[in-house]
């Protein structure tokens, strides 16, 4: 049994993957019927969990901790990249993000061998990264948005017309685009926001 609180899931190498507080990390089968803890005993609240390069997994976690397993989660390695809470990563090839709190955000050009602390480019917390047809966008608090085609480059603010400024914390890649999942729901555009389910304005 768990009694904390669950904060990502994913689809990796053929398992589904589960993270959570005080170190929660569970593995399940294709089906998601069979599952299995595989904790690192790690005494930190795990925020999301990602596929990285070549079979890599990676988790952010509190503390800057950043957690990698090149064995599926047999086991795992540990380094911290700040002080501050990661929140997410992601990798488009060799080159990975990731972001957390305080606006930190750290880059690897190596596949995750090496990170480079980025310049900040937002106070706020960043709670998600994505990347889609090379344009990579992270999210967070106080509806911060900001995209770039460089990520060792220039991060520049995004506003579509739609977006307010309340948190969003997550961005899920599809077919049409970039979902923002938060206080708001919806399909981001070039230059609006499509809100799902359509609001009415009273």
């Amino acid at each position: 049994e768990f009694a904390g609180k669950l904060m990502s899931a994913g689809f990796i190498n053929g398992h589904f993957w589960v993270v959570g507080e005080m170190g929660a990390l569970f593995r399940g089968d294709a089906d998601a019927t069979q599952w299995q803890a595989m904790g690192p005993e790690e005494d930190v609240n795990f925020n999301s969990i990602r596929a990285g390069v070549d079979g890599d997994i990676w988790i952010t976690a509190e503390f800057g901790r950043l957690l990698r397993s090149r064995d599926n989660g047999l086991t795992w390695t540990s380094q911290e990249l700040g002080s501050e809470s990661l929140r997410s990563i992601v990798f488009e090839g060799s080159t990975g993000v990731a972001v957390g709190n305080q606006g930190q955000a750290f880059i690897t050009n190596n596949s995750g061998d090496s990170w480079e602390q980025l310049p900040q480019f937002t106070p706020d917390h960043l709670f998600d990264i994505s990347v889609r047809r090379g344009m990579w966008v992270t999210t967070g608090d106080r509806g911060a948005l900001f995209r770039t085609t460089v990520p060792a480059g220039t991060w520049q603010a995004w506003q579509p017309q739609g977006l307010d400024k309340s948190y969003h914390n997550r961005l899920l890649k599809t077919a049409d685009g970039l979902v923002i999942i938060g206080h708001q729901l919806g399909l981001l555009g070039q230059d609006n926001l499509q809100l799902w389910p359509g609001e009415t304005q009273l």
